[in-house]
């Protein structure tokens, strides 16, 4: 069972000075998860997220990464948000500063993930009025009140004093289930990938490994009647397996010209 204790959540500004997080401390004062400003509109990119996301995965903390909104075109966002972030970690999304749900729903629809899988922060008086509206789990920011009474998270306070963080942070508390939560973190075990069936005409015996040299990596593959190489691989955006048709001469099998499926 997943054990959940202290919830942070932090950007370039809680680097002052260009003072690094020491992540050990971090881990040792409680914090057991981290969500970490990826990216803002479509073009800024947080200089600390990819060493946060480091430090805080090898001191044992669960991570997610957050895109700030700019409300310029949601699909461009979401996809400069997921080519930054990665697809593991873009889940949260930041609209405190409108109550635009158009464009919220947008965005979220973009990310291509399960309702549980994905989060939507802002302030309980702005984003308490729209919730119902947003297909996400939310996550409501509330100071000097007690719990609001909604939300799977609730930031408390914007100057939690850590070990570790140079200055103070954002701290928040969990109120969803252990479901909820490994369900938005990404720690349930995926169902298994189920294969679409064999093109007509190609059968288990026809599958072999051959060398890509576009990815400079063998590849689970068949070769089509025609000299063509269909390779078999897993999106990683749906972890779906897809199939891709190359016409290119210099697929390899092991080491010689790879033979047409008969």
């Amino acid at each position: 069972m997943t054990t959940i204790g202290r919830i942070i959540d932090l950007s370039s500004n809680n680097h002052p000075g260009g003072d690094p997080i020491n992540w050990g401390l971090v881990r040792a004062a409680g914090v057991t998860t981290a969500i970490i400003k990826a990216t803002e509109g479509t073009t800024y990119v947080n200089p600390w997220y990819e060493r946060d996301m480091d430090g805080a995965q090898e001191a044992e903390i669960d991570v997610l990464a957050y895109h700030f909104a700019s409300f310029t075109d949601a699909g461009d966002e979401a996809e400069f948000f997921v080519a930054t972030a990665g697809v593991r970690w873009a889940r949260v999304l930041d609209i405190e500063t409108s109550t635009n749900t158009a464009w919220a729903r947008s965005f979220l629809s973009a990310l291509d993930l399960d309702p549980t899988a994905r989060c939507t922060y802002g302030s309980a008086s702005t984003l308490g009025s729209i919730r119902a509206q947003v297909p996400s789990t939310t996550w409501c920011a509330a100071y000097n009140q007690g719990y609001p009474g909604w939300g799977v998270m609730w930031q408390f306070t914007p100057s939690a004093d850590i070990p570790g963080i140079p200055g103070l942070c954002d701290e928040s508390s969990w109120h969803g289930t252990g479901v909820q939560y490994d369900d938005l973190f990404g720690l349930t075990d995926p169902p298994p990938v189920v294969p679409p069936p064999l093109p007509e005409g190609i059968t288990d015996d026809m599958i072999t490994r051959v060398w890509n040299p576009k990815t400079e990596a063998m590849e689970t593959a068949y070769i089509t009647a025609d000299g063509g190489v269909c390779v078999i691989s897993t999106s990683q955006a749906t972890g779906k397996l897809v199939y891709n048709l190359y016409t290119a001469p210099d697929f390899m099998e092991n080491g010689t010209a790879p033979s047409a499926a008969t």
